[in-house]
């Protein structure tokens, strides 16, 4: 996302709309957002949609913005949760 357009809900609006056509179109039972540990900003997208943290993945992956091992978050949201 460029930093132009940050905040205005883009990517938010981009999860719902990928939730409709997987949930309702493709019958997929389960969802998840992969991110970086440090990344508040996906993070908080996760939440603000309704996904659940699952769990901390310690140094699984390099982060070439951090120059280091950076653990990341997993989060999933169920079609059961789907509104």
């Amino acid at each position: 996302m460029s930093a132009d357009h940050v905040r205005k809900g883009y990517v938010t609006e981009a999860v719902q709309i990928l939730e409709r056509v997987a949930y309702l179109n493709l019958k997929f039972n389960r969802l998840q957002i992969c991110c970086d540990a440090k990344n508040k900003a996906s993070a908080g997208v996760a939440k603000k949609c309704g996904y659940k943290l699952e769990g901390i993945l310690r140094e699984e992956r390099f982060s070439d913005y951090f120059g280091e091992f950076s653990n990341g978050k997993i989060f999933s949201k169920l079609r059961s949760e789907y509104k």
